[in-house]
C-alpha cells in the first residue's frame, strides 16, 4: 500500500466520521479483537431481538434507518451516555445491522489511523433461497487487507452459530 493510498484508507468518509462526537471514539480499541466486543457491545442486529427476548427501547423503531455514525451514537448515547467502551445491555444498544455494526468498527479504525473500508456482499444461509446483503469490515494490518465480521463479538458468538461465512472471516484476525 502506498503512502497515498494509506491515508485514502485511513480517512473518515461522510458515513463514517464521527463529527462532534469524534473525542469519544477515542474509547474504542484500535485492535480488531478488542473492538468485535466493543462493537457487537453497542449495537445489537434486529435478528437477536426476538432470539435473546429483548424489550426494545423506546424511540428505537427506526433505528436500523440511521446512516452516519453521528446519528448512531447519538442513539446509543441517548440511552446509555457511559464511554463507548462500555458494553451497554440489550435493551439500551441500538437496534442495527450488519451495516452498522461494520461502519462502527470502520471508523474506530481510521479513527485510530489504521487504513479501513467496509464491504458488502451477499448471502442466502438466514433464510435459503433468498439473498439478504451483508456487511463487514476490512482493515490493514501492515502486510495486507484482514476481513472482520464486525457482527460477531463473543457475545453475539455465544448467542448464534456463526455462518460459515463468518466463521472464515473470525479466523483472519491475528
Amino acid at each position: 500500500m502506498t503512502p497515498e493510498e494509506a491515508r485514502y484508507d485511513a480517512s473518515q468518509s461522510v458515513e463514517s466520521r464521527p463529527g462532534d462526537l469524534g473525542d469519544l471514539v477515542d474509547a474504542l480499541p484500535k485492535d480488531p479483537r478488542p473492538l468485535l466486543d466493543v462493537v457487537a457491545g453497542l449495537v445489537l442486529d434486529t435478528a437477536f431481538v426476538a432470539a435473546l427476548g429483548v424489550v426494545c427501547p423506546p424511540g428505537s423503531a427506526d433505528d436500523v434507518e440511521v446512516r452516519g455514525l453521528p446519528g448512531m451514537l447519538r442513539r446509543i448515547l441517548s440511552r446509555d451516555p457511559g464511554s463507548l467502551a462500555t458494553a451497554r445491555p440489550p435493551e439500551k444498544r441500538l437496534i442495527g445491522a450488519c451495516r452498522h455494526d461494520a461502519l462502527l468498527a470502520c471508523s474506530a479504525f481510521r479513527h485510530h489511523a489504521v487504513p479501513a473500508r467496509v464491504r458488502v456482499g451477499f448471502a442466502d444461509d438466514f433464510e435459503p433461497g433468498f439473498h439478504d446483503d451483508y456487511w463487514i469490515t476490512e482493515y490493514w494490518d501492515g502486510a495486507g487487507w484482514r476481513m472482520m465480521d464486525s457482527e460477531r463479538g463473543a457475545r453475539s458468538r455465544r448467542a448464534r452459530q456463526p455462518r460459515d461465512a463468518a466463521v472464515g472471516l473470525l479466523e483472519n484476525l491475528p
